[in-house]
């Protein structure tokens, strides 16, 4: 009677077939920022009225940053003007535990995302992905994705 995981009788065409199907997984969860890093490790960090300026690819870019005291914020997305047709910026703010406090789509100018909000003291993250759907790298690397995130705070309570 076979051993249920038994090996011997797998051809090579089966293991390699295995084994690329297991390289397969562990490719898209590295990709994905899944495999490794914690929503703390790959934030990047937002300052008040320093523009982020990057490329949105694949998965979402995450950002952090922390408020000493209460304050209504205001997070927003921009886009050059002739990029709009391939990126889509869409946002959403998280609090310290990863839940999803407030998002927005096209709440901004153009095709730009914009959450105004009253925000207590503490950690909070911001998650940017692209609208269109962008999912594989080599689809995004064949256009311009440039946007940029800014951080600004209208008033304190």
């Amino acid at each position: 009677m076979p051993r249920l995981f038994e090996t011997s009788s797998l051809t090579f065409a089966d293991r390699w077939s295995m084994t690329r199907c297991g390289l397969v997984v562990l490719v898209a969860l590295w990709l994905t920022g899944c495999a490794t890093a914690s929503l703390e490790e790959r934030a990047i960090p937002l300052m008040l009225g320093e523009p982020y300026e990057g490329m949105l690819g694949p998965g979402y870019d995450t950002f952090t940053f922390t408020l000493d005291t209460p304050a209504r914020i205001v997070l927003e997305s921009h886009i050059p003007l002739g990029r709009m047709v391939s990126v889509v910026p869409n946002g959403q703010l998280l609090d310290s535990q990863g839940n999803v406090v407030a998002r927005d789509w096209h709440g901004g100018e153009g095709r730009n995302f914009r959450i105004e909000t009253m925000l207590p003291a503490g950690t909070w993250y911001l998650r940017v992905n692209d609208g269109l759907g962008c999912g594989s790298e080599l689809r995004c690397m064949d256009v311009d994705r440039d946007y940029g995130v800014t951080l600004t705070v209208k008033n304190a309570p």
